[in-house]
């Protein structure tokens, strides 16, 4: 079988199956974001909440105001017109006195407190001028002018001249023209009350239309409540959910470190019982037989020259093998040409031993500088060859191997392919050996991809950075 380099097909049939290891295998994450959830949730129902009691406050404020003003506006025109009617009956007993006592007290004296007596009526007209609505105006306006109509009949009352009249014409007519008056200021306190009570349904329908307000709020409100508390709800029951997901894989990650580690255990007592072994079967053996061929020779110390040669060379050949058996142990070891020849060699041995242990030829390809690949470099595609190798040895019923190692620019890429019965890569975490090939091109940075074909064979690539950590 000859391991020289030999080109190998570009052309690979479309994978079926296909696994790629992450750099990390297990990465476990705690959502936080449970709490902010819940607390966003009860946040927006306090803002909910908030906005319909300000809503309602402002509405009932305005409500209260409007009430307020009404309520005033009714007692000043009330007061001012129950007022007005008192100046107007004290107005007419000045008149009434001078009519009927004139003899009493000056004219002066009774005219200078009609005059107070128009005045304050006056004043007082002026008031509720200001507080009338535009429904009590025309009213109002009569008012004041039969006031002013009643002033002018009854000032020549106080005019020395008056005593001349008729005193019995003068009443009727103080009386018609009074009694006009408190009409009017009847009418407007009736059109006060009329006004208020417009007001009152003015502000039932404000009050209704609070009520109705309120109880949309409210029930907006609920409703927006319960949509964020069942989003809130669903929030937290996909969190549950994403955490008990998350305790899974932990938990399975766990189950699979014991395996790994149960496996290891084992791998590490198989591979010393391996040695134990050679070393026993082997080496011992080897040196017994050599320490029996040294007896032998010191009992022909003094024999025939032809059988004494006869036991050294047999005494060499024992030795050679002994040699020979410790060289091979410390090769599968770990080769010594890999430290002193490089990557190229070691890999070339490697083939060259695989080829003479199963008979499966190898063809290696070897291209670019790997002068450049560091000590964990070399030692990680040397062993990713090695455990290639023999899981083609053992599972693959391969009948041929394809080895590419090329340098490039920054990297080292490394393909393997056989043309065995190939696995499938959804069990290929669980042995030592893949794991054990992902761990060491992790440790470098670099990436592992696996594809496997049913009765097609399987495909390993890896890339390493070039330039690695060189001891």
């Amino acid at each position: 079988m000859s391991t020289q380099p030999r080109r190998v097909s570009s052309e690979t049939p479309e994978p079926d199956l296909q696994i790629a290891f992450p750099r990390q295998r297990l990465k476990l994450t705690v959502n936080q974001s449970g709490p902010v959830l819940l607390a966003g949730g009860f946040g927006i129902l306090v803002l909910l909440i908030f906005i319909t009691g300000l809503g309602v406050v402002s509405r009932a404020t305005l409500l209260f105001n409007e009430v307020s003003t009404i309520n005033t506006k009714f007692r000043r025109l009330s007061l001012d017109l129950e007022r007005l009617r008192s100046d107007m009956f004290l107005a007419g007993t000045y008149v009434r006195d001078q009519l009927f006592d004139s003899e009493s007290s000056p004219v002066e004296d009774r005219q200078n407190q009609f005059l107070n007596s128009r005045s304050t009526v006056e004043a007082r007209l002026n008031e509720i001028s200001e507080n009338v609505s535009p429904e009590q105006r025309a009213e109002f306006d009569q008012l004041r002018t039969e006031i002013e109509e009643y002033w002018k009949f009854v000032e020549p009352v106080f005019d020395p001249d008056a005593e001349t009249r008729s005193v019995r014409a003068v009443r009727r007519a103080l009386a018609s023209r009074r009694d006009s008056v408190l009409a009017i200021a009847t009418a407007i306190g009736s059109i006060n009350e009329d006004a208020v009570q417009q007001r009152r349904r003015v502000v039932e329908t404000a009050q209704n239309d609070l009520i109705q307000y309120t109880r949309r709020m409210t029930l907006l409100s609920s409703l927006l409540g319960l949509i964020v508390a069942a989003a809130a709800g669903y929030g937290n029951h996909l969190l549950q959910k994403q955490a008990d997901q998350q305790r899974l894989k932990t938990e399975r990650a766990e189950r699979e470190l014991r395996s790994l580690s149960s496996q290891l255990v084992h791998a590490q007592e198989h591979e010393r019982r391996t040695i134990s072994r050679e070393l026993h079967d082997e080496v011992g053996q080897t040196l017994t037989g050599l320490g029996i061929e040294l007896s032998n020779l010191e009992h022909l110390r003094d024999g025939a020259a032809a059988e004494f040669v006869s036991h050294v060379a047999d005494a060499k050949r024992l030795t050679e093998e002994t040699l020979r058996t410790v060289r091979n142990i410390a090769m599968g070891l770990r080769p010594s040409m890999l430290d002193d020849s490089g990557i190229a060699p070691a890999v070339r041995w490697q083939a060259l031993e695989l080829s003479r242990r199963t008979g499966i030829p190898v063809e290696l390809q070897i291209e670019g500088d790997l002068g450049g690949l560091g000590d964990e470099g070399r030692t990680c595609l040397y062993r990713v060859v090695q455990e290639a190798l023999t899981n083609c040895a053992r599972h693959a019923e391969a009948k041929t191997i394809q080895i590419t190692m090329q340098a490039q620019k920054d990297t080292v890429c490394l393909s393997i392919r056989d043309d065995g019965v190939g696995f499938d890569t959804s069990r290929a975490r669980t042995g030592l050996g893949l794991i054990g090939i992902e761990e060491r091109v992790k440790e470098l940075g670099g990436s592992l991809a696996v594809q496997s074909w049913p009765n097609r064979g399987t495909l390993l690539r890896v890339e390493i950075p070039l330039a690695n950590r060189n001891s």
